[in-house]
């Protein structure tokens, strides 16, 4: 399903995608199964499959990779081993929190608050 003006405008041979924005998945010429929401959101990817990207000009970590979670580029993930990272795309373990002054703004502040 694509809504918004070039939504998925590459696929070429790829199914299953949600596209909801302005240029959203844009050069995704063989993807299947990506949810991207927002202006230009994961309009990076190519061929990467299973990936949720999430806000305003927000891309995917990798173009090629599957199976990434991006939400503002403050909330990273795995989906398939689960692992998610905060303030960081580096996943470490199960749960990776950044640990420096921007980070704790994140969590002092709350975290949606700079999506």
């Amino acid at each position: 399903m694509a809504l918004g003006y070039n939504s998925i405008y590459n696929l070429t041979n790829g199914n299953a995608n949600v596209s909801l924005g302005y240029r959203a998945l844009f050069n995704g010429t063989t993807a299947n199964g990506n949810i991207a929401i927002g202006y230009q959101a994961a309009d990076n990817i190519t061929t990467g499959h299973r990936n949720i990207t999430v806000g305003y000009n927000i891309d995917a970590v990798s173009a090629t990779a599957n199976d990434q979670l991006n939400i503002g580029n403050a909330v990273f993930g795995n989906i398939v081993n689960g692992d998610i990272a905060i303030g960081t795309s580096s996943l470490d373990g199960a749960l990776t929190v950044r640990q420096d002054e921007a980070a704790d703004e994140l969590l002092r502040d709350g975290l949606f608050d700079h999506l």
